[in-house]
């Protein structure tokens, strides 16, 4: 698609795929019923979020709204 194939996105999926312990617990959590998260692992997974992932999100997330807005369906903004 002509969105997702910028850089950020790129970036975004390298992230994600990079993210180590952090991520695997993210992936995981909600995937387990009988395991919760620790301190400890809620801590490695605020810092991954807050210092790599939120960013990269909020700049896809805001790529994509600006390629929708001059590129996007017409009918879907009244």
């Amino acid at each position: 698609m002509a969105s997702f194939d910028r850089k950020v996105f790129t970036d975004l999926h390298n992230t994600l795929s990079d993210g180590g312990k952090a991520m695997k617990l993210i992936n995981e959590s909600h995937h387990k019923d009988d395991e919760s998260i620790g301190l400890a692992q809620a801590k490695d997974v605020r810092e991954f979020w807050l210092q790599r992932l939120v960013g990269k999100i909020h700049e896809a997330f805001d790529v994509y709204d600006k390629f929708e807005a001059f590129y996007g369906e017409p009918r879907t903004f009244p």
